[in-house]
């Protein structure tokens, strides 16, 4: 049986078990399709740190039989997030990560393959490790800011085309993401591995009554890479025209950024901010809203919209430069990014055509393309590649 150690950048913690929840689905297809896999997670989650510590000396513990965790400090600030700062960190993760394989060697045995998770910082730590012990390493990016580093000579881009020397395989989790990842000429991008979707826990479940009103949803902090306010501004623009409800759920402290159209109240009144939710919330607000969006300026995916679209409604997403990459045109309408005219036309056009929509055959789409036993099938696929590769440079 093939044997991975997955090192996540992001993963939920006990104090943030919302945060980064889709990287269980990633765990969860390795060990339902006979791949033995652990998790070395160095937790980017300050509060964990006791006070007058040292924070790289943290004791590493199993959380259970198949995870180590160890906290370490972040280092994602505006300046700490150049060349100049941020080898040091990488050195520092480099040596915790290197204590964890230790002691994960002790208790599960030597693994066939690493499997990072964004480039920074658990890629290029992977890679150091993978040249040390002779292991194959591939590295999955998810990261939104990956072009920025490489646009800008001051950031970490170098670190990145240092990582990709050594890894034996490099993936981006969709089309659109590796066309952008390979125009920056960091890396030469292997393929792409999506996103998983349980499509066992997102899917259709009772639907309440939708009323009178268009049922919108989304997801995802309130912010300007969301297109928050180019949604927002869409919806004003369709008042007269469409009996719309919407339902935003996640981080909403930016709110008052955005008081010239929550201050109204004929627009506040259309619109619920629950904040952060289970997935078996999101899968009951799903089954019941008409239609999903997606307004972001830039995206690497859009992991929600694929567990929207297998609770059976469709999306209308930007074109972004990723999530139109994802769909056709069976599943949902893909517009113009940052363009609230375009977003909402393309909003109203569903609407007046929702037959044309089966949640079937939405559903259909995620499970063949996107389930985890489709996505587990790639990710061996890369396994047994990289592991190839690794024998012909050994």
């Amino acid at each position: 049986m093939m044997k991975v150690f997955v090192i996540p950048t992001w993963y939920p913690t006990k104090h943030r078990p919302l945060w980064a929840n889709w990287m269980l689905p990633h765990i969860e297809l390795l060990r339902e399709n006979g791949i033995e896999s652990y998790v070395l997670q160095l937790g980017l989650d300050d509060e964990l740190i006791p006070p007058n510590t040292d924070p790289w000396e943290q004791p590493i513990r199993f959380l259970n039989d198949r995870h180590l965790y160890v906290p370490v400090p972040d280092a994602t600030g505006q300046y700490q997030r150049s060349r100049f700062f941020y080898g040091r960190f990488l050195q520092r993760y480099t040596d915790r990560l290197r204590d964890m394989f230790n002691m994960a060697v002790k208790k599960w045995g030597k693994p066939d393959i690493f499997h990072a998770h964004v480039s920074l910082p658990a890629g290029f730590c992977a890679a150091n490790l993978g040249r040390e012990t002779g292991i194959p390493v591939i590295v999955q990016e998810h990261y939104t800011g990956f072009e920025s580093d490489a646009r800008f000579w001051w950031r970490t881009g170098c670190f990145v085309r240092e990582m990709g020397r050594h890894v034996h395989g490099f993936y981006a989790v969709s089309p659109g993401y590796a066309k952008r990842i390979e125009v920056t000429g960091l890396l030469k991008v292997t393929g792409v591995l999506p996103n998983p979707i349980d499509t066992e826990l997102f899917q259709p479940c009772l639907r309440s009554n939708l009323g009178d009103s268009f049922r919108i949803v989304t997801t995802g902090d309130m912010g300007f890479n969301k297109g928050t306010d180019l949604l927002f501004e869409a919806l004003r623009l369709l008042l007269p025209k469409l009996p719309w409800s919407l339902t935003l759920f996640g981080e909403t402290a930016n709110r008052k950024k955005y008081s010239r159209w929550l201050d109204d109240p004929e627009f506040s009144s259309r619109v619920s901010l629950p904040g952060k939710v289970t997935q078996e919330e999101l899968v009951k607000a799903y089954s019941s809203s008409a239609v999903y969006v997606v307004s972001s300026r830039i995206e690497t995916a859009n992991v929600s919209m694929l567990q929207a679209m297998a609770c059976g409604i469709p999306v209308v997403a930007t074109r972004c430069g990723a999530p139109e990459t994802l769909i056709d045109d069976s599943v949902g309408l893909s517009v113009e990014p940052d363009n609230p005219e375009a977003l909402a036309r393309g909003i109203l056009e569903v609407a007046r055509d929702m037959g044309r929509y089966n949640s079937k055959e939405l559903r259909k789409f995620v499970v063949e393309h996107y389930c985890k036993p489709v996505i587990a099938n790639k990710v061996a696929d890369a396994y047994g590649k990289a592991i190839v590769s690794g024998a012909h440079q050994a």
